[in-house]
C-alpha cells in the first residue's frame, strides 16, 4: 500500500473490478457470487465448510460428477468449466457467443485460448490483449455474456445435484469445522409419552 500511495502512477486501490462496473446487467450477482465462492456447490474447490471435522484439504475437494465414475480429479474452476464431461456442455453452448465477442473486440479467436485463459475470460477477466482504452467496450459487451453463462452453469449443476446445501463463508448460520455431528435424541421427562394422535385446535389454547 505504501508503494501504491507514493508511486507516480497514483493508482486507485478501491477501483471496482470490470465485471462489477456494468450499469445494469442481468445475472450480474450470479457472477459475483461465483467469483466470491458463495455458491459452493457449483465449484467443489470453493467448499470452505464441511459437515465432518476436519474440513477437507483443498486437493481433496474432488469433482463429484467424475468421482461417481471412479475418477478422482480436483473440482476447481478450470475442471468444472472446461473439462468435466458433466458440466463442460454449458461452455460449449456459449462458445458461439464468446467467439462473437472476441471478433467484436478484435481479439484472437476464443477457440485459440488455453483452458486457463478461457476460464478467466468467461468469469469476467479481460484478456491481456484488451488495451486500457478498450476496457469500456469489454465491460459493455462481455459482462452480460459472462453473467448469463454463470447463471446457466449454476442451473445446470443444480439440476445434477437436486439436494444441495448452500453454505458460504459469510453465512452466520454456516457450520464451522468444529461443529458437533453427534446428536442425541430428545428424552421425555418422567411421566410423559408421545401422543398417538395430533391434538385438535380446542386443546391447543395459548396461555
Amino acid at each position: 500500500m505504501h508503494w501504491h500511495l507514493h508511486n507516480k502512477q497514483k493508482r486507485n486501490l478501491y477501483k471496482p473490478v470490470p465485471y462489477l462496473t456494468h450499469p445494469s446487467c442481468p445475472y450480474q450477482l450470479e457472477l459475483l457470487r461465483l467469483r466470491a465462492q458463495h455458491t459452493i456447490h457449483i465449484i467443489p474447490s470453493h467448499l470452505h465448510y464441511s459437515f465432518k471435522a476436519p474440513r477437507s484439504a483443498y486437493q481433496d475437494r474432488v469433482c463429484p460428477h467424475c468421482f461417481a465414475k471412479a475418477t478422482t480429479v480436483l473440482g476447481d474452476e478450470i475442471h468444472i468449466i472446461c473439462h468435466c464431461p458433466a458440466t463442460q456442455g454449458v461452455l460449449q453452448q456459449f462458445t458461439a457467443k464468446f467467439q462473437g465477442l472476441t471478433r467484436l473486440l478484435d481479439l484472437p479467436p476464443f477457440a485459440s485460448f488455453t483452458p486457463d485463459a478461457k476460464t478467466r475470460m468467461v468469469l469476467g477477466n479481460p484478456p491481456p490483449q484488451v488495451p486500457q482504452k478498450g476496457l469500456k467496450g469489454w465491460i459493455t459487451e462481455a459482462t452480460p455474456i459472462c453473467s448469463e453463462f454463470t447463471y446457466a452453469l449454476r442451473m445446470h449443476v443444480t439440476s445434477l445435484l437436486p439436494a444441495v446445501v448452500d453454505m458460504s463463508s459469510d453465512d452466520e448460520g454456516a457450520l464451522s469445522s468444529d461443529s458437533h455431528d453427534d446428536f442425541s435424541p430428545i428424552l421425555l421427562p418422567p411421566g410423559f409419552q408421545p401422543a398417538s394422535t395430533p391434538p385438535n385446535a380446542t386443546i391447543l389454547v395459548s396461555l
